[in-house]
């Protein structure tokens, strides 16, 4: 579930949670991140940090609630995103739900979304 919890002057920045991970997607490391692209700019394009970590991890077939405290996964990865803090004016710009699989059946459902601004 790729989630972008802020956006700075620079760009935005997009923080993907994981969820689901029966690969395992990659080895973190020994803070948790998954991936990162190191806030590399590349040519012709927005600036940015990208990054992938784990969030409350599901099982096959399981039905819960989640919840993803987009704050606060910046500030714990602040140092992965140039080592800014979370702006005052920072915003929620998209939440994406992403299910993709090879040589298996996946299905993904969101219902009873509530959001909280604050």
């Amino acid at each position: 579930m790729p989630c972008s919890p802020r956006t700075s002057a620079r760009g935005i920045n997009v923080i993907s949670v994981v969820h689901f991970d029966p690969g395992p997607f990659s080895r973190p490391n020994d803070d948790g991140v998954l991936w990162s692209n190191n806030c590399r700019k590349a040519e012709g394009t927005a600036d940015g940090c990208r990054m992938t970590v784990h969030g409350e991890q599901l099982t096959s077939g399981e039905r819960r609630h989640l919840e993803v405290d987009f704050s606060g996964i910046a500030r714990k990865y602040r140092g992965h995103l140039n080592d800014e803090a979370v702006p005052s004016a920072s915003q929620i710009e998209a939440v994406q739900v992403v299910n993709s699989a090879k040589g298996a059946d996946l299905r993904a459902e969101v219902s009873g979304l509530d959001v909280t601004l604050g």
